[in-house]
């Protein structure tokens, strides 16, 4: 169960920092979308990392479409802009418009989600979409607005009334919400418990992606196995947990993927598994469906 405190104040962190420096990238380059993306490219993994959580490229695009107010008009600037000279990195360019379509259509989760659907026909596009749209409405609106707290369980109740399709991305996001009700925000080795209490089979394995992706900036992959086996309710989840891990930990010492460096790093992470398993983590790190979470 969930250790209620009430109900606070977000603690603004670095990614809504970096934010503020894509808006004013942006304006220096004079508007160009490719120039400013090609300042903190895909390509410079570390650079990358130093936009805390890519917010960075988000807030690139939200000064981008910071005067355009309607839906068609938001759609036809946000299908191309993506695909600008110097947009390599396409999964967060489309999060990205997730932020802008919530800010710019004035919190209109449906209108949002809708331009999500129309800017792209590659699922895993619209999906990041949604998930930029499910972490800004995070972030502007009050937990109490969004979920509710009763006996010391959490209930989605803005989740569960989105469409079916749309409700594991609002899950991925309102995890954090459990953050809200612990003495221990930072303990993600714990807090990943929180996810057991959400019966929906996919929408726990969401939550529990949401920590471990959380988890890989302060843990060490030693202490993944406690972690990804004891916060965890299943067999699925347990290596779902560790790719996390396992994909983030290996990128980071090779952004390019092609190096003994990263395929090494990979299977040490994933051997934390049994032989069979680990054979299981190291295939969703490489299936390119997977790659919002395990790259």
């Amino acid at each position: 169960t969930i250790e209620v405190l009430g109900f606070g104040s977000f603690v603004e962190d670095c990614h809504y920092i970096t934010h503020g420096i894509g808006h004013a990238q942006l304006r220096r380059h004079e508007g160009n979308v490719g120039k400013s993306f090609a300042a903190m490219s895909e390509d410079a993994y570390f650079k990358n990392l130093s936009t805390c959580g890519n917010g960075y490229f988000h807030g690139v695009i939200e000064e981008y479409t910071k005067d355009i107010k309607s839906t068609d008009a938001l759609t036809a600037a946000l299908t191309l802009v993506c695909r600008e000279p110097g947009a390599k990195n396409q999964i967060d360019c489309f999060h990205g418009m997730g932020h802008a379509a919530f800010i710019q259509l004035e919190y209109n989760t449906k209108d949002a989600l809708a331009v999500c659907d129309a800017v792209s026909n590659d699922p895993v596009m619209q999906y990041s979409c949604y998930m930029g749209t499910f972490m800004e409405m995070s972030q502007d609106f009050s937990p109490e607005d969004l979920v509710t707290v009763k006996d010391g369980r959490m209930t989605f109740t803005t989740c569960d009334a989105q469409e079916a399709r749309y409700r594991v991305a609002c899950y991925a996001q309102h995890a954090a919400f459990f953050e809200n009700f612990t003495k221990t925000p930072d303990d993600f080795a714990k807090n990943i418990t929180f996810c057991t209490q959400i019966e929906h089979d996919e929408y726990r394995m969401a939550c529990v992606k949401f920590f471990a992706g959380r988890a890989i900036r302060v843990m060490k992959y030693e202490d993944v196995p406690a972690m990804c086996q004891d916060g965890t309710s299943n067999r699925d989840e347990r290596i779902a947990c560790t790719a996390v891990f396992a994909g983030r930990i290996a990128r980071s010492l090779d952004g390019t993927k092609s190096t003994p460096l990263y395929h090494q790093a990979l299977s040490d992470v994933c051997r934390t598994l049994s032989f069979l398993d680990s054979g299981r983590c190291i295939a969703l790190v490489k299936d390119p469906a997977n790659k919002l979470y395990f790259n």
